[in-house]
């Protein structure tokens, strides 16, 4: 476990395995199609993934189940990474107790060597647990579920903590530390509202990923981000990309001054390119006909093969 091929980040970490879909963003989810391949009766996914029985697609069965071995990784990770958190799952998944939050949020706190992204399509819960949860209450769950440690080592690894805390300025009680990124998904226009309720999280860094990027989302309102990732899907099933889309994004990102990643053009990218009079199509909003990208990467992840204007991989500033 940990170790991955998503661009934008180093290493992976999964205290929590299992989700539930939320939207049309999910229908391919790479994460679901994961668990399904490994769902039989005592592998890792049993109970929590499965293949449908007449299409044989993967399907969560909405079980959200913390892995206890894991918990505790990033404290044995000894060179700084930046670590995308649960990337099986949803942190802010509402089957998951507040308290299974807390503990992954007292290990950020405590191995504040590495830098963790967290993506949520949760924006609302987001907002609501890392305003409440504090310190002390992270790092209490901390050595409740994991470590093992005694009442006396807890208080005293707060006590150090909360030192730490101290000297880099870390304010407030709450148990968000300043190396965690937090972020929303966002690849239609009715997810849009996750970004206010992005701008409503206490955190130090907020950024967005338009991945799968499914339709044009118009002039987005980036105000109060500090990164935007960007990416068509991938997958066997990916739906077309309009690399005008991305292109879209990539121009708000810049005349708003936020960092842009471009992740990939996904698996399907296309440009339109206007028909003969009379023979106008339209779909997905293109009026015009389809031309679809041939490219090598079957995701659409290789950049030598974009073009120079896409060419983009932007990280914000580290807090």
């Amino acid at each position: 476990m940990g170790d991955t091929s998503i661009e934008w980040t180093d290493k992976t970490w999964n205290p929590i395995r299992g989700c539930s879909v939320v939207g049309p963003e999910c229908e391919n989810c790479y994460a679901m199609g994961f668990g399904a391949r490994f769902s039989k009766p005592g592998e890792a996914y049993d109970g929590i993934a499965k293949f449908s029985a007449k299409r044989r697609l993967p399907q969560w069965t909405g079980v959200v189940r913390p892995v206890p071995d894991h918990l505790d990784d990033p404290i044995r990770w000894r060179h700084p990474k930046r670590v995308f958190v649960n990337s099986q799952s949803d942190l802010f998944h509402e089957r998951l107790p507040r308290a299974e939050v807390a503990a992954v949020l007292g290990v950020m706190a405590l191995a504040s060597h590495h830098t963790y992204q967290v993506l949520t399509k949760r924006a609302a819960r987001m907002a609501e647990l890392l305003a409440s949860i504090t310190l002390e209450e992270a790092l209490d769950e901390v050595a409740r579920r994991s470590i093992g440690l005694s009442r006396a080592q807890s208080r005293a690894i707060t006590a150090g903590t909360i030192a730490k805390k101290r000297d880099m300025q870390w304010e407030g009680p709450l148990a968000a530390p300043p190396w965690a990124w937090f972020g929303v998904s966002v690849g239609i226009r009715s997810t849009l509202h996750r970004l206010d309720a992005l701008r409503a999280t206490p955190a130090a860094l907020r950024f967005v990923s338009f991945e799968p990027l499914l339709e044009d989302l118009g002039d987005v309102d980036l105000r109060g981000i500090d990164w935007a990732i960007v990416g068509g899907e991938s997958g066997n099933r990916a739906r077309p990309c309009n690399v005008a889309w991305i292109r879209r994004i990539v121009a708000r990102a810049a005349t708003s001054s936020v960092p842009c990643f471009v992740k990939q053009l996904g698996a399907a990218p296309y440009h339109v390119e206007p028909d003969p009079p009379g023979f106008a199509t339209a779909s997905n909003g293109d009026i015009g006909r389809r031309v679809f990208w041939s490219l090598v990467d079957d995701k659409g992840g290789d950049p030598t093969a974009w073009p120079h204007d896409l060419r983009i991989r932007l990280f914000p500033e580290a807090r």
